[in-house]
Order: C-alpha cells, then sequence, then structure tokens
C-alpha cells in the first residue's frame, strides 16, 4: 500500500543567482560589497608596506656604490691583447691559426692583435674626448684621464706587433675606493730564484711616491736538447711621468660605474724584446705596492701568459 506523501526535493547543490532572494552565488548585494571593501582595504594595506619598506631600505643604502663588497679588496692585475671568448670573431680567428707565422703579417695584411688593441684605444680615445668636451659632467669623479700618448713607443699602431718586440698591455682590476699605497723602496720586493720567473721590482728612475710598479720576467719552456738555451728577454717599460712602468695615486680612486661611466683605468706597457724565432716563454708580471698582496701560490697581484714569435704554435703540456 503505498504512501500518499509526495517526496520534498532537496535544495540546488550550486546555484549561480536565485531569482527569489537575489543572490548572486550564495551571497547578497550587501555581502558582497562587505568582502569586496575588506580585501580591497587588506592588499592596499600590503602595497604600501611594500612600497614604504623599499623606501626605507633605499634611505640605507649608497645608490652610487654598494655599502658592502662580497669582492677581493686587494686588486690583481690583467692583461690585454687577449682573445675575448664572448666574442665570436675572435674566436674563430684564434682556431683559424693554422699556417699564420706570426700575429701579424704584413703580406696577409692579418693585424689581429693589434685590432684588439686598437679597439681599446678607441674606447679610451671616447671616453676621454666625451669629458674633455663637457658633453658629460663630473663623470670621472674627479680623477685624471688617461693618456695613450704616455706610453710612448707603445702608444701608437702597430703597437710593437710587427716585430719581434710587441707591447703588452696591463691594467690594475678596478677595487671601488681603492688607492695605491707605494713601496718605500725597492728592497721591501721579495728576493727572486735566478732559475724563477717571478720578477723583482728594479728601478730604472727614482721610485714614485704612492705608484703601482709593474716588473716582468720569464721562463724558457721550449725544447733545446743538447744545445744553449735562447738568451734572457729584455722589458722595456712604458707608463708615468718618468716612463718606468708605473702608475700613480692621481688616477685613483675608482667609485663605481654610476658616479664614473668615463672613468678610465690606467695603462702599463711593456715591450718584451730578445723574442727569437719559434722560442716559446711564460711570462708573469708582478704589481708592485705595499697594499698589493703577492702570493703565487693562490694568482694574486700577478698575471702569467705565455709568448712566441713565429715557429708553429703548439699547445704546452
Amino acid at each position: 500500500m503505498g504512501s500518499d506523501s509526495k517526496p520534498i526535493s532537496a535544495a540546488p547543490k550550486f546555484e549561480f543567482l536565485n531569482s527569489e532572494t537575489g543572490e548572486l552565488l550564495g551571497r547578497t548585494a550587501g555581502s558582497w560589497a562587505k568582502i569586496g571593501l575588506f580585501y580591497i582595504a587588506y592588499f592596499s594595506f600590503l602595497a604600501g608596506l611594500f612600497t614604504a619598506s623599499i623606501q626605507i631600505m633605499k634611505t640605507s643604502i649608497n645608490l652610487d656604490k654598494p655599502k658592502l663588497q662580497t669582492r677581493l679588496n686587494i686588486p690583481g692585475l690583467h692583461f690585454f691583447p687577449k682573445v675575448n671568448p664572448e666574442d665570436s670573431e675572435q674566436t674563430a680567428r684564434l682556431k683559424a691559426n693554422e699556417g699564420v707565422q706570426f700575429f701579424w703579417d704584413s703580406e696577409a695584411d692579418d693585424k689581429f692583435y693589434e685590432t684588439i688593441v686598437g679597439d681599446e684605444k678607441e674606447i679610451y680615445d671616447g671616453k676621454r674626448s666625451r669629458v674633455e668636451n663637457n658633453i658629460v659632467e663630473g663623470k670621472n669623479g674627479g680623477v685624471v684621464n688617461f693618456d695613450w700618448a704616455d706610453l710612448g713607443d707603445c702608444g701608437a699602431a702597430p703597437y710593437g706587433w710587427n716585430s719581434a718586440s710587441p707591447c703588452i698591455f696591463f691594467r690594475v682590476n678596478r677595487v671601488i675606493d681603492w688607492e695605491p699605497v707605494g713601496l718605500f723602496k725597492p728592497d721591501e720586493a721579495a728576493p727572486v730564484d735566478e732559475n724563477s720567473n717571478t720578477p723583482s721590482l728594479t728601478l730604472g728612475q727614482k721610485m714614485q711616491r704612492n705608484a703601482v710598479y709593474v716588473r716582468c720576467n720569464e721562463k724558457y719552456i721550449g725544447d733545446k736538447e743538447g744545445e744553449a738555451k735562447p738568451a734572457k728577454l729584455e722589458y722595456e717599460y712604458f707608463g708615468g711621468e718618468t716612463n718606468d712602468g708605473y702608475v700613480d695615486s692621481k688616477f685613483f680612486p675608482y667609485g663605481g660605474k654610476v658616479a664614473q661611466p668615463d672613468y678610465q683605468s690606467p695603462i702599463i706597457a711593456v715591450k718584451v724584446q730578445g723574442l727569437t724565432q719559434g722560442e716559446k716563454y711564460r711570462v708573469k708580471c708582478h704589481a708592485f705596492a705595499k697594499n698589493i698582496v703577492i702570493d703565487d701560490r693562490d694568482n694574486l697581484g700577478s698575471i702569467q701568459f705565455e709568448i712566441q714569435h713565429g715557429g708553429e704554435a703548439v699547445k704546452t703540456e
């Protein structure tokens, strides 16, 4: 016997709009207005808190240079010309070095390394022109602009690369606010073993106050079994008022890219003399100053490279 009662229908589980109550997604207009105002106030507060924290943080830092530096605060030494691994043209030329007897070939007009040096000089001349012609104001921090004319024979093309006496150029790595403190006398440099290629500080002129000197020495790494080794190389140094291979304090300090976008690192040039056909040498050069640490084990304060005039280029084992 069946029941006369009708089944009661359950309320729908999801209702977008209730036409009877006017609710939208289960909320009335007043409820939506209240929750909307809450989230507007909430996210406005978060945005204001974030903006305020950034502004407060900016007042505690120097925008011109970092407050704390994680880099080593002792400058090192680097040299050019050398191949830039990020330059595809230079790396391609280096791979095609087979058959090239020397870096500069007058017949083939191959001026690979001369071009690298020339590009560096062009950058320096451009920045120097900007400052001297007042295209920019106060962008060099009051330090003296470096002039390639101070490099004597190494200051103009072909920079010795059309001969067996090429010029190698050295710069002290940039460290913000660093200024050189010169050695009191040359004897403060450590004595050198004659069989080592570690250079000592020998002067051609009176030592300049608060200057960084660069000196080089070499080690023959060729193969002359049963034959006498070639004579030692000689070095002619350029840089400084007395042309004795140094840079003085008038080029420092460096204040950072923001404060000194047109800063030009001073250069010391060294003309390597005495290279013989096909003979290879490992040359080591040190930067001498009281506040430059020299540690050959960790390659501090020095740079090392190999050089060979003519002959077949073979990788040193």
